[in-house]
């Protein structure tokens, strides 16, 4: 398809998703082609400004933007696996979660993460999911709903060294995954601020086996109001971002303070992606 193909096509559906009559034009549309190009009964579902593809019964959300991307199509497998798979590389690369574990979601995105960490420990065991962007959170609860998650917990806040307020970043669709919090005052989204270890659902644990942090160079700020938290933690895997410049160099730092709270630390193995090689991972 050409460029100028394309950008017709998106901009024909943006202005469908505009009312009801032109998501259900969309949504038909999408199920017709999804299920030519991947010989599956994909489904899709609009909720709260979000499109969700259901495959398999699982929900996935894809964003606020209905593309028919056929490449994209020909990588789904079923339940999303191919989102799944490498999330277990990234996460369970030095401890795997098992049955009745309690696992902690810091940046939890939309979902995904939590999804692989909540089949993982299994119905006895307990994910609290974390995220500080409003919309993002929206996609987050309604993902946790949609695909019945009973073992998932929410929660909407931004984690600090302090309890208030903060301000969040507002991106574009295509860089969600990117919103970061800004000290101080300014524009962008106003959000709760609480420390990891005043979250009632981590005070109550007595244990936790996994706790995975992934917020854009907040990472400092957060660990600082976790010394409780990081004191019953078995494992942790902190993914730093010093790979986009010095406004986000946090990785020193936070082995620094792993190692202070008595962690091993280790690290993707040499090749990797330059993100993944700023995943710190700690155990005990």
């Amino acid at each position: 398809m050409n460029q100028q193909l394309r950008s017709l096509l998106t901009s024909l559906s943006g202005l469908l998703e505009r009312s009801r009559l032109g998501r259900r034009m969309l949504l038909v549309t999408g199920r017709l082609v999804a299920r030519a190009v991947t010989q599956r009964p994909i489904d899709f579902q609009y909720v709260d400004g979000c499109w969700f593809r259901i495959d398999d019964g699982a929900a996935i959300p894809l964003g606020g933007r209905f593309n028919l991307n056929r490449g994209a199509m020909l990588t789904w497998e079923p339940r999303g696996e191919e989102m799944s798979r490498l999330r277990r590389i990234w996460w369970f690369r030095h401890y795997r979660p098992t049955l009745g574990d309690f696992v902690v979601d810091i940046g939890a995105g939309r979902g995904e993460d939590t999804c692989v960490l909540s089949t993982a420990v299994g119905p006895s065991g307990k994910v609290v999911a974390i995220e500080a962007h409003p919309k993002t959170y929206a996609i987050l609860d309604n993902f946790v709903r949609l695909n019945q998650l009973p073992n998932v917990f929410a929660e909407h806040c931004a984690v600090s060294d302090h309890a208030g307020f903060c301000f969040i970043t507002e991106e574009t669709e295509e860089l969600w995954q990117c919103a970061s919090l800004k000290r101080g005052g300014g524009t962008g989204s106003k959000v709760p601020a609480k420390r990891i270890d005043d979250l009632p659902q981590v005070m109550e644990a007595r244990d936790i086996a996994f706790l995975k942090m992934n917020i854009e160079g907040a990472e400092v700020d957060a660990l600082q109001g976790a010394p409780d938290t990081l004191g019953k933690t078995k494992s942790v895997c902190v993914c730093c971002h010093d790979f986009l410049g010095e406004h986000t160099k946090t990785k020193s730092a936070v082995q620094r303070l792993l190692v202070e709270h008595g962690f091993h630390l280790s690290y993707a193995p040499a090749g990797s992606p330059p993100y993944e090689r700023d995943f710190v991972y700690g155990t005990r």
